[in-house]
C-alpha cells in the first residue's frame, strides 16, 4: 500500500486535496488579475517541474509525508497557472471551431492518460511515472517561454494582430 505507516485515510487525503483544489482556484483567478498569463504559466510550471521530481524522489524512498505535500502544493501550482490559463488563453487567442477542438484535444488527452495510468503502475514503479510527468512538464515550460505570448490587459484586436504574422496580402485570393 501506497500510504503504509501513515495514520491519514485515503478519504482524509482526498479531503484535503479537494480544499486545497479549491482554495487555489480562487488564489489563482485573482492571480490573473495582478499577473500576466505568460508569467503565471511559466512560474508555476517551473514549480510544478520541481514538485514533481521531488514526488518522484519521495515516490521511490516510500515518503508518504513528502509525497502527500507534493502532491498538494502540485495541485495549488496547477490551479494558480495551468487550469484556468488554459481555458481562458484558448478563448482568447482562438476562434470558436479552434477552440472546440483545443478543448476536444484536452479532454481526449486527460482521458488517454486516465486510461493509460492503471496500466503504467502495474509495469512501473510510480516514481517513473512521476519522473516522466516532471520531464513532459519541464518541455512545457520551455514551449511556454519560446511561444506564449502576453495577452494581459490587450483588447481582443491586439491580440489578433499580436498573432498576425501574415503580411496583409499574403491571403488575397487573386483574380
Amino acid at each position: 500500500m501506497l500510504f503504509k505507516g501513515l495514520s491519514m485515510t485515503s478519504t482524509e487525503i482526498t479531503f484535503y486535496i479537494g480544499v486545497v483544489n479549491f482554495l487555489a482556484t480562487l488564489v489563482g483567478l485573482v492571480l490573473l488579475i495582478f499577473f500576466g498569463r505568460k508569467s503565471l504559466m511559466l512560474v508555476f510550471n517551473v514549480l510544478m517541474t520541481l514538485t514533481l521530481s521531488l514526488l518522484s524522489i519521495y515516490s521511490f524512498d516510500k515518503n508518504s509525508i513528502g509525497m502527500i505535500v507534493c502532491v498538494l502544493l502540485f495541485i495549488a501550482f496547477f490551479e494558480f497557472s495551468s487550469g484556468p490559463i488554459v481555458w481562458l488563453y484558448n478563448a482568447e487567442i482562438m476562434r470558436d471551431k479552434a477552440v472546440a477542438i483545443a478543448t476536444f484535444l484536452n479532454w481526449f488527452i486527460s482521458l488517454v492518460i486516465s486510461v493509460c495510468i492503471p496500466f503504467l503502475v502495474k509495469k512501473f514503479d510510480i516514481g517513473w511515472i512521476f519522473l516522466s510527468f516532471a520531464i513532459f512538464t519541464a518541455l512545457g515550460s520551455v514551449f511556454i517561454a519560446v511561444f506564449m505570448r502576453e495577452t494581459r490587459g490587450k483588447t481582443q484586436a491586439e491580440i489578433d494582430e499580436l498573432f498576425d504574422d501574415s503580411e496583409p496580402n499574403d491571403f488575397k485570393m487573386e483574380e
